[in-house]
């Protein structure tokens, strides 16, 4: 049985919904969790999960709860909250057109307390995404980006 969590600790999602950048990020290892061990053999995470758990962080992000699915370690994150509260259009909100790539990048295993282990993915998902929401004076607006997450994935194992 797996319990899955999802925690995304980088997006490459604007706060001003004017525009999508693009990143260039040079690869680097992400730091190793807390009491967690790099695991040699990496077993991909399938397409599905990782479309349903991006669409999750994209669903937060509707709602206003994206807070809650962001890392300790992702840079100023009551600034991006702030900043989408602010500058974001209270209707925008984000479609998934598609995910056109997913790709495993690092695992971990971390033995629970109380018994168990907890698989931990970092996660890259490249997508199509949409920014939609009415302006008063243009009408509906759409800005289309193909954007880059990294997301880590928890799946807590029961044995």
């Amino acid at each position: 049985m797996f319990l899955i969590a999802i925690t995304i600790f980088f997006a490459s999602v604007t706060a001003s919904g004017q525009e999508f950048r693009t990143i260039n990020a040079v690869p680097t290892p992400g730091k190793t969790p807390s009491g967690a061990s790099l695991l040699e053999e990496v077993r991909p995470i399938a397409k599905n999960q990782a479309t349903e758990s991006i669409g999750k962080v994209m669903s937060s992000w509707n709602s206003g709860e994206i807070q809650q699915f962001l890392g300790n370690d992702f840079y100023d994150k009551n600034g991006l909250t702030d900043a989408i509260g602010s500058k974001v259009p209270r209707d925008a909100a984000i479609r998934i057109l598609s995910v056109q790539g997913v790709q495993t990048l690092q695992q971990f295993q971390k033995k629970k307390d109380g018994g168990g282990n907890e698989i931990i993915s970092e996660v890259s998902v490249t997508a199509d995404t949409q920014i939609e929401y009415n302006d008063p004076t243009k009408g509906f607006v759409k800005f289309s980006g193909l954007n880059e997450y990294i997301i880590r994935i928890t799946e807590e194992t029961v044995r």
